[in-house]
Parts: C-alpha cells; structure tokens; sequence
C-alpha cells in the first residue's frame, strides 16, 4: 500500500467509480493485516475486524496508529490509506485532516478542489473546523470560486456554533462591513465572545475600538490597555505593537522599546520600522545611524510596508546611504503602489527632475503630473501647488493660467504656503518670487543635484528629531504648514509619514 494507490483510491471515490466497491477495499484491508507482525495483528485485530465491516471510525483509528507509530511500525502511506477510507465512510475528522492534506500539499499533491470537497461534507454534519475552513476557502476562492457573501454565511454559523476565530472574523465582517451592513456593536458582541474564550486575535481587536473609538463605542485607553496586554500575554505580535504604541504616547520608552523589540523579533515589519525610527533619533536609546538603516531594510524587505520602503527611499542621498536614484525611484514606485502619499508626490518630484523612468521630456513632465494629481486626490496639498505650477508654465499639460490659480487658491485654502507665495507672486511680489526660487523646483534639473533645494547641515537638522513618528498614528500625509518644510527635497527625511 503506498500513496500512488491512495491518491487512484481518492481519484475513484471522487468520480464515482463503480471499481471501487467492498471487495476492492476489504481485499486491500486483509493483504494489510496479513503484512503485520503476529505481535502486531493481536494488538489490531479488532481495529481491522471493525474496519472490514465498514466502521467509520475503526480506521482513523488505524490511521493515527499508523501515523504515530503506536503499535504498528510508522508508515504515513499506511496512515493516509486509512484516512481516506474513513473519510469516505463520513468520519468529519478524517473528512478534515485529508482535507487538510490536500490543501497543503502534504504528502500528496496539493489539491484545493478535493480539499474544499472534504471541508464541505464534514462541515455538513456540523464539524466546526470543517466549517470554518469552507468560509476560508470561499473567501480566498480556494478550491471554489470566491464567494465573500458565501464565506460570511458559514463564517457566522461557525461563530454562533462557538469558534471562537470564526467569532473573531465574523465580528471583523461587521466591523468593516465587508458584503454586510456595517455593525460595529454587533461585531462588539463577536469580538467579546470570542474574546470570553481567550482568542487572542479578538482580545487584540478589541483593543483597537476602545483605542479608536467608534460609533456607539466611547475611547477608553485604560480600557484599551487591559486588552492589548490580554493578546500579548497570549502571543498576539499585533498586540505587543499597540502596546509598544501606547507606552510611547505616555512616555514611558523603555517599556515602549522592550514590546516594539519583542513584536520586531518575530519580524512584525511595523515594529522594525519604529525601532528603526528611534535608534535614528535616540529615542530610548544612544543614536545609530547604521542600525536604523538596517531596522528599515529588514522592514521594507518583503516589499509589504510602504512606510519602510519610503524612508529607504529618502535615505539614498547624502549623509545616509550613497546616493542612487535608481534604487529611489524603485522604493518610492513600489511605496506608491500600496497606496503611500509622500511616495506619490516624490516620484511626481523625481519625474519633474527628470529622474523617472523615462528619458523624454515631455512624457517625463506627463507623469509627473499624474503623481501629482494621485496624491492630490488624496489629501496631499503641496501636490496642489504643483499641479498649479505645471498649469502656469504649461510642463506636461496646457498652460492655463486660470487653472493654475484656481488649484494655487485651493492648495493655500488647504494650508500650503507654497500655493501663498505664488499667488502673491503672480500679483507681482518680487519678494514672494524669490522666495519661491529658494523653494520650488521650477524646471527639470536632469541630475542637476542644485535644484532640488537647500538641505541641512547636520543630522539633527535634516530629520527635524524625525517628529514624523508622530504622525504613524495620525495617517497625515498632507505636509507640514512651514514653507521650509515644503521643500521637494528627496533627502529630507522630516517629511516622512503614514501613507
């Protein structure tokens, strides 16, 4: 008996194969008995007897004997045989684990359809597991199509079954209202049921709302406190992050550093990035450079935070890391695609230099102003200015002065004092002009380093005490009000935020 015989056994259940009748099974059963030792088949024979009049529950029992090596000599092949064969005669937890096996790929090829197949017929006769594994499955579109109002339905019928994670997605459903009216007080009753039961997942989710607040929800940090504590206590590595979070928000730093430390060690990248933000301000700790460097690289290295992978892009200049434009617009590019702001508005920068990944001017300035116009949309005010500047010297659209004072008028209505100067300087300020030469980049240099601005003498000053940390809470991506923080400088690390 091996797995090639196993998978044919499989195959033929699934399609129905007449072949595949008692004596075809029971014939494979006896050739199995007669290999065991004498000692073997005493300690067995019931099992086998059992097995061969068709009991479902006889051979899983066989099959963790065979998996485990408990009174049989181990043999996996042997145990997945006997697993399939309860699976077929309805035994869930057999239903399951092949289910499982299939899934992963686990000494058989994966197979998501056979695996979604078995999650099904155990989650009929009401396995819990099985059941939430379906809704996984339609969630993701594993082995059936992706079906999220589908996945809810067994999600919820899992959670008012008593699984607790099925409780703690459902109430993660409501919260958001993904394919459901959002409820946040019905995804409260999940989350404290879950929560009841230990799950360390909803004891963390309920940290979130008290933190946050919600309708019908009052912020309670205290509160928020207790339950961030209770995940970590069980492992929660999201937890110990908000833990880490709200000791710094109180100025308690050494504790805040020991949850950041304990999160970053399981390779939580929000963690890393913070830590990397506090060794490059000595926040807690004696300043060092190239040990936030490294902090930031480990963060941005699976390219999933776009936070991390913006900062290494403002680094590639002087004073940080050796400087390559190349390697800065790749950080910036991949920032943007998850949605980052500032890494909009840089690459805006970086094409109105010339430095994208084009080489033609007038499609350099196209694109440029599409970034602009991106981070715009999306909050970012000094992105506003230069969509105004492009209308009034007319680089990659029309020039339209009307347009440009109409987007000059509403990046100062937003607080951007760049748009100020410039509508002061259209109504004839010499004074206001040349401040806006200090500040703006007017044409593009083409690696011409002097046009992207004045920068900062020292480390202390480039990073302003890199008081964008703060702004990790906030979400504020819009820039600073100073117009000396408005300077398109890509090294300019005091401009870094949350996307």
């Amino acid at each position: 008996m091996d797995r090639a015989l196993g998978e044919v056994f499989m195959n033929k259940a699934i399609n129905g194969d007449q072949t595949l009748n008692e004596a075809f099974i029971n014939n494979l059963i006896s050739k199995e008995f007669t290999n065991l030792s004498r000692g073997e088949q005493n300690v067995n024979q019931s099992l086998f007897a059992e097995t061969l009049r068709g009991d479902p529950i006889a051979p899983y029992d066989l099959a963790m004997r065979y998996e485990f090596g408990q009174w049989v000599a181990k043999g996996t092949a042997k145990a997945y045989y006997f697993y399939l064969l309860a699976a077929l005669r309805g035994n869930t937890e057999a239903q399951l684990h092949i289910g499982k096996m299939f899934l992963d790929g686990q000494r058989v090829t994966k197979n998501e359809e056979i695996a979604a197949l078995l999650f099904g017929l155990a989650a009929k006769k009401g396995n819990l597991d099985a059941l939430f594994r379906l809704a996984v499955a339609y969630e993701f579109g594993q082995g059936v199509a992706q079906d999220p109002a589908q996945a809810f339905i067994y999600f919820k019928e899992a959670a008012d079954k008593g699984d607790t994670t099925a409780q703690t997605n459902t109430a993660k459903i409501y919260e958001q209202g993904r394919g459901v009216v959002q409820d946040v007080r019905v995804a409260l009753h999940y989350y404290e049921k879950a929560a009841a039961e230990g799950d360390a997942g909803a004891l963390g989710n309920l940290g979130v709302l008290y933190f946050d607040g919600a309708e019908g929800i009052a912020q309670d940090k205290k509160k928020a406190l207790e339950y961030f504590k209770k995940a970590a206590e069980r492992g929660n590595t999201l937890a110990k992050f908000n833990l880490g979070l709200l000791c710094l928000e109180s100025q308690r730093v050494d504790e805040a550093l020991q949850h950041f430390n304990e999160a970053a060690e399981v390779g939580y990248s929000d963690a890393l990035y913070q830590l990397g933000t506090m060794f490059l301000n000595g926040q807690g700790v004696e300043p060092d450079l190239e040990r936030a460097i490294q902090l930031f690289k480990e963060a941005a290295a699976d390219k999933e935070n776009p936070d991390a992978l913006y900062t290494l892009g403002m680094m590639y200049g002087k004073n940080y890391l050796p400087e390559n434009r190349t390697k800065q617009f790749e950080l910036f590019s991949e920032a943007a695609a998850k949605g980052h702001i500032d890494s909009m508005y840089s690459l805006g920068i970086m094409y109105l230099n010339g430095q994208g990944d084009v080489s033609n001017e007038k499609e350099s300035f196209e694109k440029a102003f599409a970034h602009f116009d991106e981070a715009a949309s999306n909050g970012h005010i000094d992105s506003r200015y230069y969509i105004g500047l492009m209308h009034e010297e007319g680089l990659g659209v029309a020039q339209n002065k009307e347009e440009a004072i109409n987007s000059y008028k509403l990046a100062k209505n937003l607080g951007s004092d760049l748009a100020r100067l410039a509508l002061e300087k259209l109504s004839g300020s010499n004074l206001a002009r040349r401040e806006l030469e200090k500040l703006t980049l007017v044409l593009p240099c083409h690696n011409d380093e002097e046009q992207l601005g004045p920068r900062s003498e020292t480390l202390a000053e480039e990073v302003a005490s890199f008081e964008h940390t703060q702004e990790l809470q906030s979400g504020n991506t819009t820039g600073n009000d100073s117009p000396s923080n408005h300077i398109p400088d890509l090294y300019d690390l005091s401009k870094t935020g949350r996307g």
